[in-house]
């Protein structure tokens, strides 16, 4: 049976990146910042402005804020 291009095209983001299926995990935040703040950490000093300049707001607050998580 032949299958309208519509159709195909409706299939939708099944998983991986971008899929959400990672915040199924009710602790997927705390580790996704706990990550961030290890590679931060893990940087030469003079990378670390050029590391949170890709960060939002708030991801760098949690990064810079030790206590938030």
């Amino acid at each position: 049976m032949k299958m309208k291009q519509s159709s195909r095209a409706r299939g939708g983001n099944r998983g991986g990146i971008g899929g959400g299926y990672e915040r199924t995990d009710p602790d997927w935040d705390i580790k996704r910042i706990q990550r961030l703040r290890a590679e931060y950490d893990s940087l030469d000093p003079s990378w670390r402005q050029t590391y949170l300049k890709g960060l939002s707001d708030a991801d760098r607050w949690r990064i810079l804020k030790r206590d938030a998580f």
